[in-house]
């Protein structure tokens, strides 16, 4: 039902009456004697992308699933003999890095 919510917050339909005008478009009614201007329907099935992560934040409650968490790996070093590989291999864990 969660999800459902999610959906219903970004998904946006919308009736544009003016730049069918500004661009002057036109189409023939079923007479063929009259000219009529359309109705120009805009979708955005995800909305805004700020809406959208905001959205995805308040569901996940901040806590990023693994597809989408810009740290999808971090080295930990388990003793101090493997922290100088760690620190050439990328980011690890500060709480192992504390200096005595």
């Amino acid at each position: 039902m969660q999800d459902c919510h999610v959906i219903n917050q970004c998904l946006s339909l919308q009736l544009d009456f003016q730049l069918p005008d500004r661009f002057k478009l036109e189409y023939s009614a079923e007479d063929e004697a009259k000219s009529e201007t359309p109705v120009m329907i805009h979708r955005a099935i995800l909305g805004s992308v700020e809406r959208m992560f905001a959205v995805l934040l308040e569901h996940y409650k901040g806590k990023w699933p693994f597809w989408l968490s810009p740290r999808q790996a971090i080295v930990c070093p388990v003793s101090e003999k493997s922290q100088s590989y760690a620190l050439q291999v990328g980011w690890f864990a500060a709480c192992f890095s504390t200096p005595r």
